[in-house]
């Protein structure tokens, strides 16, 4: 069997939705626009994942997706 592309928009169940806090803008974002960077400290490895906001360019945390 072939594979098809049925629609090339993301699917709703991916797309999240948050508010910037820097400059209050709402922006929607899929898992393909985080960007996530490990960190290790003496006994742990912390992940922080995080979005650039595209109208004040600062960085947004977020949840890991």
């Amino acid at each position: 069997m072939t594979i098809k592309i049925i629609d090339i928009g993301p699917d709703a169940s991916v797309v999240k939705k948050i508010i910037c806090k820097h400059c209050g803008a709402t922006l929607e974002y899929c898992p393909i626009d985080v960007v996530s960077v490990e960190i290790k400290s003496d006994s742990d490895l912390d992940v922080t994942s995080w979005i650039n906001c595209p109208n004040c360019g600062k960085m947004i945390r977020v949840e890991n997706v």
